[in-house]
């Protein structure tokens, strides 16, 4: 609708510039098509539809830089114990930080257990050390990156929380075939960082930040079987982009291969390895679906299509905004955790290890964890 300054009527005087706009807002309401002529029933009060059936939104890509809000990682990460049990760990709206694990693997989790009272964090990623135990890096509203780790392989406790320095606005780590955790992190700008530790199985992270190619609002990183890491990131525009190591445990830019375009418009994405090999990729578009795509042959950098995955729960279709895989150590079975629009958390299991299927219905898992919507363009 675009609405003139003139009055609603011109009154029969068109001498006043004023008044000729008003004659034109009139004529702009006439429709033809709609209302006949003298004699005609129709009239401008019965035209058809209704009165909101008259407006539309064209939605337009911006041709210049917006001043978007700065994005925020996923309040979910899930990792995999020594003894085949996941973790998993997760940011209330409180900004509280949440542990809980597997009773059983692949059976129920145990009650959520606060790890440090908000307000604050996030985000939270997580990688698994050499020896087993679980490293959990948490990023605050600050940008800050805070690490802690088990003490022991398998266990309920953590150690206290031990500052990175830098600003980051997300983050993801993983873990090379040497053991090596790896944390790449994008800066407000999305410009991607990356750092590691200087030896397996809680080695100190003196090595700076060094910077990799390409920019991201959000990104998911996971070594390959070959032991090459790939990451997938989201670009401002929602495109998703994807990069290769060269070869296992690289860390400097001219050891990783080119910035290649994946397609598809996303809002969040993750990456797990499947127990044949194979990477799986999940996508969450801005209407809340759920997709999924595996290489196509382990290690091979190149995927199979999209496929929708439903995410149906007590007879309606969940929104879902975060997503968080990883396989169980049972028998290989991939699991997902997924936040959905109100902050609630679900989850589903593969059919069978490796396979695009999975079991019916989500199930509900009963706690509330930080629900975020990234704007990604308008």
């Amino acid at each position: 609708m675009v609405d003139l300054d003139a009055p609603l009527a011109h009154g029969a005087d068109l001498n006043d510039p004023i008044q000729l706009a008003a004659l034109g807002r009139e004529l702009a309401t006439n429709d033809p098509h709609e209302v006949g002529a003298e004699g005609d029933t129709r009239a401008i009060t019965r035209r058809m539809g209704r009165l909101e059936d008259r407006n539309t939104q064209l939605l337009l890509p911006a041709p210049f830089p917006l001043n978007a809000p700065i994005p925020v990682g996923s309040p979910i990460a899930a990792a995999r114990n020594l003894d085949g049990r996941l973790e998993l760990f997760g940011v209330d709206a409180a900004g509280n930080l949440w542990n809980t694990h597997q009773r059983t693997v692949s059976g129920d989790l145990v009650a959520w257990t606060k790890i440090d009272q908000g307000s604050g964090w996030q985000s939270v990623t997580t990688a698994g050390n050499r020896d087993g135990r679980i490293e959990l890096f948490a990023v605050d509203s600050s940008g800050a990156v805070t690490r802690r780790s088990q003490t022991t392989p398998n266990s309920s406790t953590y150690t206290p929380p031990q500052p990175l320095d830098g600003v980051v606005a997300t983050a993801a780590a993983a873990t090379d075939q040497s053991g090596n955790l790896h944390l790449y992190a994008n800066l407000s700008t999305g410009l991607i960082q990356h750092r590691w530790q200087d030896a397996p199985d809680g080695g100190s992270w003196g090595n700076p930040w060094t910077q990799l190619g390409g920019a991201v609002t959000r990104m998911a990183v996971r070594t390959g079987s070959d032991g090459c890491a790939v990451l997938v990131g989201i670009t401002e525009d929602g495109q998703l982009v994807q990069r290769k190591m060269n070869h296992p445990n690289a860390r400097t830019e001219e050891e990783w291969g080119p910035v290649l375009p994946l397609d598809g418009l996303f809002e969040a994405v993750e990456l797990a390895l499947n127990m044949d090999g194979r990477l799986a990729l999940f996508g969450v578009d801005g209407d809340g679906r759920l997709y999924q795509r595996f290489e196509t042959t382990p290690h091979s950098g190149s995927w199979a299509p999209w496929k929708l995955l439903p995410t149906r729960f007590q007879g309606r279709t969940l929104r879902i905004r975060h997503v968080a895989a990883e396989k169980n150590g049972a028998h290989g079975r991939m699991e997902l955790h997924a936040v959905d629009d109100s902050g609630m958390l679900y989850r589903c299991k593969q059919s069978v290890p490796s396979s695009s299927d999975w079991g019916g219905d989500w199930g509900l898992l009963n706690f509330h964890l930080r629900p975020t919507r990234t704007l990604t363009g308008l």
